[in-house]
């Protein structure tokens, strides 16, 4: 009997450690839900506009190359209506542009959508909506990601109305995802791009930026010096350290000394990973 549940076991042990079964693999996760600015405003006699983006990872194993298609369902809940859309994103962006499309302008209810194909399985959406004067209180989006049809993902963000107050975010976070070391002490080289953004309503005040390189328990840092950064503006570090060999990852942390009061703290940091080979 003992042997008959230890066969048992093993199966479903077998049967998990495949990446068809395996919750973690093939699925597709929003790893940002935000909108630009953070913030709504009223105008008194017209609707005033927001931006919505959401950035989706497919999250795949060492024996998937690709996820399943993705559909996106979104509720926008206010005091005045509760708006519910949904959209197989994968078919509305090879029925409008084609399979082979990095960018594309899609319909979702009679409303443009832009959508970005990125590098690494990921998917960039950018959606404006509006804000009518009869709005009070604050907005509850919430996001919802499908893999095939199996609901894999989930945020919500709450939308207040704005405060005058700063928010970095961070615009752009780009590292090779290889990079070949030095054949003569096998270190290498790493060149990276680092853009932040005040996508608050008021200009900031200086801070400082790590950014922080990670391998295997051990982290090394550079830190920077950011000069105040007006409304919708934008600063560019430009990001140079040596490392040996290996797989890291790295975070770009912005203002973590809380230097800067902002109507968003949750959306200062970004990570990558990349790795070091010998050529």
């Amino acid at each position: 009997m003992k042997r008959f549940y230890l066969l048992i076991i093993l199966f479903i042990l077998l049967i998990l450690s495949n990446p068809i079964f395996a919750q973690s693999l093939e699925e597709w996760k929003i790893s940002r839900l935000w909108t630009e600015p953070t913030c709504y405003n009223k105008l008194p006699d017209k609707d005033s506009t927001i931006t919505v983006k959401a950035e989706f990872q497919c999250v795949v194993g060492p024996k998937v190359s690709k996820c399943q298609d993705i559909t996106i369902k979104s509720y926008w809940d206010s005091s005045i209506e509760r708006v519910e859309r949904k959209i197989n994103l994968t078919q509305a962006i090879i029925n409008t542009c084609g399979p082979s499309a990095t960018a594309c302008t899609i319909m979702i209810d009679g409303e443009k959508m832009d959508v970005r194909i990125l590098p690494g399985n990921k998917i960039l959406i950018s959606k404006t909506g509006f804000i009518s004067p009869r709005l009070i209180g604050n907005v509850k989006l919430t996001l919802e990601a499908y893999t095939g049809v199996k609901l894999t993902d989930k945020k919500t963000i709450t939308v207040m109305p704005c405060e005058k107050k700063p928010d970095l975010a961070v615009e752009k976070f780009e590292i090779p995802e290889i990079i070949n070391s030095s054949v003569h002490d096998k270190w290498g080289n790493i060149n990276g791009v680092l853009v932040i953004k005040n996508i608050g309503t008021a200009p900031s005040a200086n801070f400082y930026v790590d950014v922080r390189f990670r391998k295997q328990g051990l982290t090394s840092s550079i830190q920077y010096n950011v000069p105040s950064i007006n409304s919708g503006g934008t600063y560019t570090i430009n990001i140079f350290i040596r490392q040996p060999e290996g797989d890291y990852s790295a975070c770009a942390i912005l203002d973590n000394y809380n230097q800067v009061s902002e109507s968003n703290e949750e959306n200062n940091s970004a990570c990558r990973n990349f790795r070091i080979v010998g050529k």
